[in-house]
């Protein structure tokens, strides 16, 4: 509870800290000047004109007019004010407890309401990047004069495999090929995409050798969509209007998608040439092939039939 003088009177203003209720109390009229008389027992009113000076009242009279205003409706209206009058009154120190005497933490209330009012969160801390290889592996010299090459990125988005791809890479790598940890720490060049993205999220220190790495990278990127079989060799057919060395080109192409497929070379040259068109096949039949490189040079000769055609007018 506080009070207010003004030109007429004294506001008091009553504050509820349990419920943050502020109530407003004009009194007009400067306060009576408690003037006892010998007989009597209760003060008089001063109602003249003259000037009487301000005296606080007692303890009586305040408790009295806080009865009053606690008794008030929580609506009822109160006289005019200045503005000045009109903002909460409030120590800092009863601002930042409450009525039970418990500390508030208002930087976390201001950040509860940004986010429930906004959506707006506070800034969190900037995450520091760890290679998921040793930090001493980046110390690790490089042979000498050995110059970085331009490696073939591998995104995982197009139909390069992963088996390719590690294959590829270590043919890159030459001489640096040799050390596994330094394929560990070379690998990273040869990504990009959601490959590179991959990598950068594997969790710090968790790849140590050369074999562990190249198990998770076929263990989330490999799928056995892109590996063809001895079926789909087997299936292949010379088209009408492609040459010889086309098919065979083509044939060896389904091929070194065939990871787990083991044949001879013989064997290879036999399947291809069973697509053959069928006036190819007639001409080489008592002809022996043993490598499918044999039966292209043999073969190189061979136009498109619809070519061979057209040379006859």
């Amino acid at each position: 509870m506080s009070r207010l003088p003004h030109a007429n009177g004294v506001t008091w203003i009553f504050h509820d800290p349990a419920t943050s209720y502020v109530r407003h109390m004009n009194v007009l009229n400067v306060h009576l000047v408690a003037q006892q008389q010998p007989n009597q027992g209760s003060a008089q009113v001063n109602l003249g004109n003259e000037m009487v000076l301000y005296q606080p009242p007692s303890n009586r009279v305040i408790q009295h007019v806080a009865q009053a205003a606690l008794a008030a409706q929580p609506m009822a209206t109160t006289s005019p004010q200045p503005a000045s009058v009109a903002l909460p009154i409030a120590s800092p120190a009863s601002q930042s407890t409450t009525s039970a005497g418990q500390h508030i933490d208002w930087a976390s209330k201001i950040a509860e309401v940004m986010i429930d009012q906004f959506g707006l969160r506070p800034k969190q801390k900037n995450l520091v990047y760890r290679t998921p290889y040793p930090a001493a592996y980046d110390q690790l010299p490089l042979p000498h004069k050995y110059k970085l090459p331009d490696f073939t990125k591998f995104s995982g988005q197009g139909e390069v495999s992963t088996v390719e791809h590690i294959n590829r890479f270590i043919m890159q790598c030459g001489e640096a090929a040799q050390n596994n940890t330094l394929k560990v720490c070379l690998f990273s060049m040869s990504l990009s995409g959601s490959a590179i993205t991959w990598f950068t999220t594997l969790p710090a220190n968790s790849i140590i050798f050369w074999a562990n790495l190249e198990k998770q990278f076929h263990q989330f990127f490999y799928s056995g969509v892109h590996e063809m079989k001895l079926t789909d060799l087997t299936s292949l057919r010379q088209r009408n209007d492609e040459s010889a060395a086309a098919f065979i080109q083509r044939f060896r192409d389904v091929k070194n998608r065939c990871f787990s497929l083991v044949l001879s070379d013989q064997q290879l040259a036999e399947v291809s040439f069973q697509g053959l068109l069928p006036h190819i096949k007639e001409k080489y039949a008592s002809q022996e092939f043993y490598s499918i490189s044999q039966m292209a040079h043999r073969m190189t000769g061979e136009i498109k039939p619809y070519d061979k055609k057209r040379s006859n007018f």
